[in-house]
């Protein structure tokens, strides 16, 4: 089995340069979000671990 390394958070950020940007409060009590960073992709890899995890669980 593959052991999966976890990135450190600078190697996150040089990754995806949106989570960089800054907001204002103001802003985000708008409802104003970083583009191309949603919680989508964080919920499908959520759920692709849960599913790996109940496949191991079975064997």
């Amino acid at each position: 089995m593959n052991q999966i390394m976890p990135k450190g958070l600078d190697a996150l950020l040089n990754d995806d340069p949106s989570l960089q940007k800054k907001l204002t409060y103001e802003e985000y009590l708008a409802g104003k979000s970083v583009p191309d960073n949603s919680d989508h992709q964080i919920e499908e890899v959520y759920e692709e671990y849960r599913s790996f995890l109940q496949k191991e669980s079975m064997e």
